[in-house]
């Protein structure tokens, strides 16, 4: 009788142990995924803090609509390079590549005219709301890291 129960005290103790390590691996994933992630959103903000301290549009934020940036011509104008952007769909097209304690992504911006009534959906019109996407990619994310943010005019 003894043998068996020291039998199924080990038993007990093996499936212990096993569960334990893997609860162990989880969170070492876990955290192994949060340390690869930060730098996406590091970028992310970067280049939303960037964009906010630009003006709105090339000719100014408060004038009348047709005078603001067509909507198939937002990005930057030619000649010009990040170093001399001036206004926020400027960053439309703009692709960089951060790498910080080793871990490599790359950031995409897109900038779109939106609608006041619905912010996340671009329109080919334009309109007193630019909507500034930055995607981060990677090889160590699994999904990339998609920030959005909205710029109005102010009019």
């Amino acid at each position: 009788m003894q043998p068996l129960l020291v039998l199924g005290g080990l038993a007990l103790m093996a499936i212990g142990t096993v569960s334990l390590n893997h609860v162990l691996l989880d969170t070492r994933q876990d955290l192994q995924d949060a340390r690869l992630a930060l730098p996406a959103v590091n970028s992310a903000h970067s280049l939303i803090g960037w964009a906010s301290a630009l003006r709105y549009d090339e000719t100014g934020a408060w004038v009348p609509l047709q005078q603001l940036t067509d909507w198939d011509n937002l990005g930057p104008e030619v000649g010009e390079s990040p170093d001399s952007f001036d206004d926020v769909d400027d960053l439309n097209g703009l692709v960089q590549t951060f790498t910080t304690a080793g871990v490599s992504v790359t950031a995409t911006c897109s900038v779109s005219y939106v609608q006041e009534s619905d912010l996340t959906t671009p329109v080919h019109t334009r309109t007193h709301h630019k909507l500034l996407t930055v995607t981060v990619s990677g090889d160590y994310l699994e999904v990339p890291v998609i920030y959005q943010t909205v710029f109005s005019s102010g009019a």
